[in-house]
């Protein structure tokens, strides 16, 4: 579990409207750039480490949860992410999936902010060796500088499967998303 100050995504989210979820996912896209072993499925006893990133975010609908897919996410904006999560909880909601849409994710990203909780322990899609759960943003006191002040804080919870990925290597992928996410532009 890590922390992120989000006030620079709560500042460019006034102008883009684009949902946590999204900056999440972009960020996530970019950090699988430079840890691919977090992008892998596990078949049997190999691990195979994918080159596109195929982003599945979880989506709840009556009855539980669905996981559709942003295809090759590495080659798409922010706004084209924020763009395709709508799209695809639009139809998850709707009961429109197809089961093309829900297969051949190499990551996800769930939210359980949106319900509230502050942060969680999401579980491993399988054939998939990670996921990353979401809390709520919220404005939470944090010393800057020695003083106490308010800022909007999201905490992340990573869940790793350790026959692919090992602690340190989880921890680093983790601050790289925390890094994006702190300095998105």
């Amino acid at each position: 579990v890590m922390d992120v100050d989000m006030e620079q995504v709560v500042a460019m989210r006034e102008k883009t409207k684009y949902s946590y979820t999204a900056y999440v996912v972009w960020a996530s896209v970019q950090a699988l750039r430079q840890f691919p072993v977090l992008n892998a499925w596990i078949e049997e006893d190999r691990i195979l480490v994918k080159k596109s990133i195929h982003m599945g975010v979880a989506v709840a609908i009556e009855g539980g949860l669905v996981v559709p897919v942003i295809r090759n996410a590495e080659r798409k904006s922010l706004g084209e992410i924020d763009q395709e999560i709508n799209a695809l909880s639009g139809k998850a909601r709707a009961g429109q999936l197809t089961p093309d849409d829900m297969k051949g994710s190499t990551f996800t990203v769930t939210n359980s902010g949106v319900f509230g909780s502050l942060f969680f322990t999401p579980i491993i899609n399988l054939p998939e060796v990670a996921v990353l759960g979401m809390g709520k943003v919220a404005e939470t006191p944090v010393v800057r500088e020695g003083k106490v002040t308010a800022s909007n804080v999201m905490y992340l919870s990573l869940s790793y499967d350790h026959r692919a990925v090992d602690g340190a290597t989880a921890v680093q992928f983790l601050h790289a998303v925390k890094i994006q996410l702190e300095q998105p532009g």
